[in-house]
């Protein structure tokens, strides 16, 4: 019952904006109740929505080890594994390896069809670097060492240097 109140006030707490509360709010009901599977989901709900993709992936398994295959805890692991795949598909871009990004964008939307940061995402880099490809296929009549040539971004190569 002492997570349940729990739960309550972090609901409260989300509905006005305070996520810090309602993260610590879900962290003190996980400690009332370990083996309370809907706790940890209602946890790494918060934890995803919050940035904090590691804590949820954590919470989330831990709700799946609890109750497997339940297809509710099964999904959103995958929505939070393409949402961790967004964001380190952001940081390759900007540190300039654009193949790598692309991949990861893809396999987000593997996991979560409905991931529109993901689509998005891949959409624009793809309109922007693959320009020179056709589908999933490198050009074979294209050599690489010229790809900037035929990239409408200018770059020199698929790592987007």
């Amino acid at each position: 019952m002492a997570a349940k109140r729990l739960i309550q006030a972090a609901y409260a707490y989300l509905y006005i904006g305070d996520f810090a509360e309602a993260k610590a709010a879900f962290e003190r009901a996980i400690q009332a109740e370990p083996n309370n599977p809907h706790v940890y989901f209602c946890a790494s709900v918060t934890a995803h929505r919050s940035g904090d993709y590691a804590r949820a992936k954590e919470c989330i398994q831990k709700a799946m080890q609890l109750s497997p295959g339940i297809p509710l805890y099964e999904s959103y692991y995958d929505a939070i594994c393409a949402s961790s795949a967004v964001e380190e598909a952001k940081w390759r871009y900007v540190e300039g390896y654009v193949s790598e990004a692309i991949s990861l964008l893809k396999e987000a939307t593997r996991q979560d069809p409905l991931n529109e940061d993901a689509q998005n995402m891949l959409a624009e880099l793809t309109a922007l670097h693959c320009s020179w490809h056709e589908g999933d296929t490198k050009r074979e009549d294209i050599d690489e060492s010229e790809h900037s040539s035929y990239c409408s971004c200018g770059c020199k190569g698929e790592d987007g240097s």
